[in-house]
């Protein structure tokens, strides 16, 4: 993807309404696509549901509340996959995040 849109150069920066990748090109250009790519794989939450939790609870300490917006496929996964990681974030994931509103409510 970085190199599909060229995002280490400089043509976004004023390009109308992409001002902000623009910005990011000193951080692509500083940490390379190997770090782009473990940066971001560092705030994405992915794994088990414990896993998945735990990255919210880290981000929640860190910045307070937040909206989630969970993407169940992409890549070459399969609908059916999709749908089965889906469903176990419905069932695992999302009673946990309930509950953190309840005790704060509470």
């Amino acid at each position: 993807m970085l190199d599909h849109y060229e995002f280490a150069g400089d043509h976004l920066k004023d390009a109308k309404g992409y001002e902000a990748y623009g910005d990011a090109v000193e951080a692509i250009r500083a940490f390379g696509k190997e770090g782009m790519a473990a940066g971001y794989l560092d705030v994405t939450a992915w794994g088990t549901p414990e896993q998945i939790i735990e990255k919210y609870q880290k981000r929640y300490e860190l910045l307070g509340d937040f909206d989630i917006n969970p993407c169940f496929r992409f890549g070459g996964i399969s609908y059916e996959e999709a749908e089965r990681s889906m469903r176990t974030f419905a069932k695992h994931v999302v009673p946990a995040l309930k509950d953190w509103d309840a005790r704060k409510a509470a």
